[in-house]
């Protein structure tokens, strides 16, 4: 098993470095086919009101722009990769977001790179969509930090294991960046339940499994409540010196993570290094 496709969503121009250094980085490493895919604001109503339509065509000028800056950098960053690279711009169709258009463009890849949301984006809303990749695409997400320096991913890797349907297939997703590694730490995610009981997870059988795959590694454990599991993986993949975080991706709903917290989001939005998502 190899990364022979991946995709990288260029959705900030502002964050578009980072993201082409991780994405071309990797497809050199792999051999892979890059696609870089950039998907513009739906923009196919025009109020009648005076001055709209100027006010449109000024917003598509200013999307060209950006298109073109993308495309320059994504062309500058792969001029070595010949015919392994391409980049597509797409216009959502009318009455579809961009989540809707850029779902199906992924879905075939052997892995998607986005970058962290980032809050203080003003598009954030519409088209910051790395969770919604995680959940609905159907492909492991590699998460970029938004303060990550473009550096090797992929020497030290920390798997946060709570023997769970999303952390299992986390794991296998990510087995090519584990057959590369320098050092794989299976971190046993011992989530305490009412009165400190803890789950049965079967950390000696993925090392197993991970062995037999030419991976070695080692097992740690940590203990947290529900609601401190996220902090647990960010802090630990911190202290171990990982470049790589793996993780399986809302173990519970979505709506209840947003209500709640939980460690996917939490691990979102804290990163400090990429880590993978699967779901």
């Amino acid at each position: 098993m190899s990364y022979k496709t991946i995709a990288v969503h260029l959705n900030d121009e502002k964050r578009a470095s980072p993201l082409l250094a991780a994405a071309v980085g990797l497809a050199r490493r792999f051999d892979a086919h890059l696609i870089g895919v950039h998907v513009s604001p739906a923009l196919s109503y025009v109020p009648p009101l005076p001055g709209a339509s100027g006010l449109l065509q000024e917003i598509r000028r200013t999307e060209k722009e950006i298109c073109e800056r993308i495309g320059a950098a994504f062309q500058s960053a792969t001029a070595d990769m010949r015919a392994m690279a391409e980049i597509r711009f797409i216009d959502p169709p009318a009455r579809l977001t961009p989540s809707e258009v850029i779902l199906p463009q992924v879905r075939t890849a052997d892995l998607v790179i986005a970058s962290q949301t980032d809050p203080t984006w003003e598009a954030t809303s519409a088209l910051d969509l790395p969770e919604r990749l995680a959940i609905e695409s159907g492909r492991p997400v590699l998460m970029i930090p938004n303060s990550w320096s473009p550096a090797l991913i992929g020497d030290s890797i920390v798997i946060a294991w709570n023997g769970k349907r999303e952390a299992a297939r986390a794991v296998f997703d990510a087995i090519p960046l584990l057959k590369t590694a320098r050092s794989v730490v299976i971190l046993r995610l011992e989530q305490l339940r009412g009165r400190g009981d803890r789950t049965d997870l079967p950390d000696v059988e993925i090392a197993a499994t991970l062995a037999r795959h030419g991976v070695k590694v080692e097992v740690d454990s940590a203990s947290a409540s529900e609601h401190d599991v996220g902090r647990e993986i960010v802090a630990r993949t911190k202290s171990a010196g990982a470049d790589l975080a793996v993780m399986g991706a809302y173990g519970h709903s979505r709506f209840r993570e947003f209500v709640f917290g939980g460690a996917t989001q939490h691990v979102a939005r804290h990163m400090h290094v990429p880590t993978l998502f699967s779901h």
